[in-house]
């Protein structure tokens, strides 16, 4: 089974666990699932993450009192109360430390305090070493661990847009052409007239060809 992460999701976590450094710091996330044609799942997909307001040290982190209902009632009053079930995925960071499930962890994930049926569960660090885990609840109580796959390919709609860029921008140089920009460059032209030079009075801020 299968943990997929996009990479802006993944960026925001990391860069979470790096500008809490030295200290740990955990968050909320939700997660999407959908069958295979078999009817099992085997995909997950973080959408988005979020912090909320926590206590934390080198060795520890919790949600306060309160928090986590704080980011219910910010859901529902978005307008996404059927998102609220989706707020499935738990993370932390061990700051610059190994990534692993702690007896501190375990307990948490035991505790179940987003009351649901499963859970995801991640953990980070600031190298990008990850470990994740599925667990479930209901009807019965096990953990499987996930593989994690952070996907940081290009969206369609960015390569889109590159490709217009460069069929509106970008012109071909003929052969001719190409052979006299580089006959000027080879005769001694730099690139710049009436600029105001520094150094020595006749020294040439380029040397002919360090332009290409």
């Amino acid at each position: 089974m299968t943990l997929n992460i996009p990479c802006e999701v993944w960026l925001k976590m990391l860069c979470y666990a790096k500008l809490a450094l030295p200290n740990e710091v955990t968050g909320i996330g939700v997660i999407e699932y959908a069958p295979d044609d078999d009817g099992y799942v085997r995909n997950f997909t973080v959408t988005e993450v979020q912090i909320a307001p926590q206590f934390t040290s080198g060795s520890y982190c919790e949600f306060k009192d309160e928090a986590l209902h704080g980011v219910y009632s910010d859901f529902i009053e978005a307008g996404r109360i059927e998102d609220v079930q989706k707020l499935r995925f738990r993370w932390h960071s061990h700051a610059n430390g190994q990534v692993f499930f702690s007896t501190t962890d375990v307990k948490d994930i035991n505790r179940n305090n987003l009351n649901i049926d499963w859970m995801v569960s991640l953990v980070l660090n600031v190298n990008e070493d990850v470990i994740a885990r599925l667990d479930n609840y209901q009807p019965f109580r096990n953990s499987v661990p996930l593989d994690v796959k952070i996907h940081n390919t290009v969206p369609p709609e960015l390569i889109e847009q590159c490709r217009l860029d460069i069929v509106k921008m970008v012109d071909l140089l003929s052969e001719r052409d190409q052979r006299d920009f580089v006959s000027k460059i080879d005769s001694g032209w730099n690139g710049i007239e009436n600029i105001p030079r520094g150094g020595e009075e006749d020294e040439d801020l380029f040397r002919p060809g360090e332009i290409v």
